[in-house]
């Protein structure tokens, strides 16, 4: 017995989730494969701070997108805005790049 809530699996003598309370199932629906995305990289940014308001506009956007940093940001904990040595790249999936790219640009304009 399986839940369809949470997935967990159970003993054919139980007929409810202890978790979500649902009644169990025999078997769970077959799993739906996700969809392949082929990520691609915005122009990179100087910092991960910026990076991070670059982030947040695109997800605003309904846009989804994770920051790639460098070696000293990631492996140092170095933060920071204008530090010439840190980069951070930002990657979109391929059809929202064009998107993407204009709310960056949109950005850099205003001093980012």
């Amino acid at each position: 017995m399986f839940c369809p809530e949470c997935k967990s699996e159970y003993k054919k003598d139980i007929l409810f989730c202890e978790d979500c309370n649902t009644s169990l199932v025999e078997k769970l629906p077959d799993e739906i494969p996700t969809e392949e995305v082929k990520w691609v990289p915005l122009e990179s940014i100087s910092g991960d701070i910026y990076a991070e308001m670059v982030k947040e506009s695109l997800e605003n956007a309904f846009i989804p997108c994770y920051i790639k940093t460098d070696f000293m940001i990631s492996a140092f904990g170095i933060r920071g805005s204008g530090i010439p040595i840190t980069k951070a790249k930002i990657y979109v999936p391929e059809e929202s790049f064009e998107e993407a790219s204009e709310i960056l640009y949109g950005m850099m304009e205003n001093d980012i």
